[in-house]
This record gives C-alpha cells, structure tokens and sequence, in this order.
C-alpha cells in the first residue's frame, strides 16, 4: 500500500473511528492517576469495559513542532487537510532529507468531539526555512497503539477506547515512513487535561 492509500484508508477508519466513539456508553472512571508521581507512571493498570485487566502504556512526549498543513474542520473532513499536505510542493521541496515519519495532531475539540484543530506534518528540524508550524503538546501521554502495522480495524477500535468523558488535550497519531513514503508502522496517542 502506498503512502497516498495509507492516508485514504486512514481517513476513513478515523471517521468511523469518531463516530462510533460519540455513540460509546457512559461507564465509571476505570483509573486514576492522582497523587501518583509521574516518574513512576510507566503503566497504568486499568479495568477494562469487559471487566478484563489491562496495562495502559503511558509515553512521556518531549515538545515539538511540526510543518506543513493546519485547519479547524469536522474531524470527517480531515482528508481534504492530507490532500492540501500531500499537495504542498514547496514543503517537500525544503525537505532536508526523506522524512520517516508523518505526524497527525487533533487538539482543540468541540464539545461533540466532531470537529478539532488538526494537523498534519514533519518534525520542523527537517524543514529549513518552514513557516513557524505548530507545537505538539508535551507530557505523558497514554500510548492507544505501539507502534506496529495495523489493520484499518485495529485503528478503528483504538479510536473507540479513547474515554470521550475526559477532557482530551490531544490526540497524535504517528506514521512510520520508508524510503519510499510506503507506511511502515503507526501508533496512536492520547492526552488527556486534568
């Protein structure tokens, strides 16, 4: 699959992935990390809605800046922001070397969690001369997907884990790259405010 029908199909499985998400029930706070110190927040074990028991990974992300295309749109919409991305010739012609990964950012939801600032980029330290960008949030983020390959149904059920009760700070999927812009691996992480 190439990099162009990577981004169709991720374009797609978000779409279903959110609207499935808002239908989700109503179900009590599985976990708490207060008065926990961060240090030591390596994994959170956390019940499941069917009762099972699972590791929450959680992944301390340094500050960055991503460039390259930004837009607050109904998060169904997000495939016309990778088209304006993958349509930005003056971007890829600034590349200072092939890129490895692509970074999707969604932050400032509504309170429909429908629509949301969302962006899609490179690291800005691979991108001379690149317009200011925008800066992904830092802090310790619950890792949704390890960075593997996965189907668009694995993707999508990882959109519908997100506990939409919480306030979401940011969401970040990351899309590993081949030399060739073939997608290699992906994962999901989530930030949630206190």
């Amino acid at each position: 699959m190439n990099f162009s029908q990577s981004i169709i199909v991720s374009v797609l499985v978000v779409g279903v992935g959110w609207s499935a998400a808002l239908l989700q029930p109503q179900v009590a706070n599985a976990h708490s990390t207060e008065g926990k110190p961060k240090a030591q927040l390596a994994s959170v074990q956390m019940e499941a809605q069917n009762g099972e028991d699972m590791q929450e990974s959680v992944v301390r992300s340094k500050a960055r800046t991503i460039v390259g295309a930004s837009d607050t749109l109904d998060i169904a919409d997000v495939g016309k922001l990778w088209q304006a991305f993958n349509d930005n010739t003056v971007l890829h012609a600034r590349l200072k070397k092939a890129p490895t990964r692509v970074f999707v950012a969604y932050q400032d939801f509504s309170n429909d969690f429908k629509r949301a600032h969302i962006s899609i980029g490179y690291e800005r330290t691979i991108v001379p001369l690149a317009d200011a960008g925008i800066s992904l949030k830092p802090g310790l983020h619950i890792q949704i997907l390890a960075p593997a390959k996965y189907t668009s149904e694995e993707i999508e059920k990882a959109w519908q884990t997100l506990d939409y009760r919480r306030p979401i700070e940011q969401v970040i999927e990351v899309y590993q790259l081949s030399a060739d812009n073939t997608v290699m691996a992906s994962n999901m992480l989530v930030l949630y405010g206190e």
